[in-house]
């Protein structure tokens, strides 16, 4: 039986949703509610450094590594099993690209309580007040994700992945797009997204052959 520890997959979690929402993109408006403008921030802000969004990058990978070794144990169906077994293994591989990039340009690659302890530090650098509303959501199912079992873990951990992938590339083509034409991380992001597209395409799949999730009353809803 896999067995995460709260405290570790709890700071993952915030450093990776912190990661994903800070890359410069945004996400669609949730419940109705009009986009809200950035807050002003400064040069280093608006023009992230490369080791601010490699960090990003290392830490979203390091969320479905987690996620994908959960459902190779606990999936009730051998689609989910094996779409597991396939995170596992292409984040694993593109994180080990992350980690040869960060040799070859002298970047430190942060653990996720160091992430969250800068995100806290300067919160205007990083998420605007609605990205910490989504961020607050999705928490609040991947929190209890590692303890549930049967279709119940199936389908939050679908939910995570197709909204998690979803907002992932559209946040790193953002932070693409703000790089540098010549900028070898602009190339490796490229890289990159037809895998997080993939597997956005295949949670989605996944997920509407399971069907309509009901929340429970009073529950916050992820979409």
């Amino acid at each position: 039986m896999y067995s995460q520890p709260k405290q570790n997959w709890t700071l993952l979690l915030a450093g990776s949703l912190l990661a994903i929402l800070a890359c410069g993109g945004t996400s669609p408006a949730q419940d109705g509610a009009p986009a809200e403008a950035p807050p002003e921030s400064s040069e280093k802000s608006r023009m992230p450094s490369e080791d601010r969004i490699l960090n990003r990058i290392h830490l979203v990978n390091q969320l479905n590594i987690r996620a994908g070794e959960l459902a190779r144990q606990k999936g009730t169906t051998l689609e989910i099993r094996s779409f597991g077994s396939r995170l596992v293994r292409d984040h694993t591989a593109a994180d080990q690209r992350v980690k040869r990039y960060a040799v070859a340009h002298n970047i430190t690659l942060l653990g996720p309580d160091k992430f969250a302890e800068a995100a806290e530090e300067h919160p205007s650098d990083l998420v605007t007040p609605r990205h910490r509303r989504i961020q607050q959501r999705m928490q609040e199912v991947v929190e209890k994700l590692p303890t549930l079992e049967g279709p119940a873990f199936d389908r939050e951990f679908l939910t995570i992945m197709e909204r998690g992938h979803e907002m992932a590339v559209s946040s790193f083509r953002s932070a693409q797009d703000r790089l540098p034409g010549d900028s070898q991380l602009r190339e490796l992001i490229a890289q990159l997204l037809p895998v997080l597209t993939n597997h956005y395409v295949t949670a989605s799949r996944l997920a509407l052959k399971m069907g309509p999730r009901q929340p429970a009353p009073g529950e916050n809803s992820l979409k």
